[in-house]
């Protein structure tokens, strides 16, 4: 069964450029959740970090406030990508990890 859409709901839902902290955050939680769609399933990684703790963000990007972290070794789960960054649980650590910092086990 296939569907037909108006043109008009295919183009980029954000004509005027976002700004303020505000926009940012809801920008990048539209992306994360529309990422997460297309990835169905969590994933395991570990923590590769030159032997630093890993900081956990409340939201891809460099910026965000911190929200915990994860020692260098450890597992996690991986819930969902937005770009180069990783939406991740541990413990009770919860939100947005650089991608550089982990190993993805497929």
């Amino acid at each position: 069964m296939s569907h037909t859409y108006p043109s008009s709901m295919l183009q980029e839902p954000f004509s005027e450029p976002m700004s303020g902290p505000i926009d940012a955050v809801l920008r990048s939680a539209l992306l994360f959740f529309a990422d997460c769609l297309r990835t169905p399933h969590t994933r395991t990684a570990t923590v590769e970090n030159n032997g630093e703790s890993l900081s956990v963000l409340s939201a891809p990007f460099p910026d965000a406030p911190c929200t915990g972290c994860i020692p260098d070794g450890a597992s996690l789960t991986v819930q969902g990508r937005c770009g180069s960054w990783y939406a991740v649980c541990c413990n009770e650590a919860r939100g947005f990890v650089s991608g550089d910092g982990i190993v993805l086990h497929y």
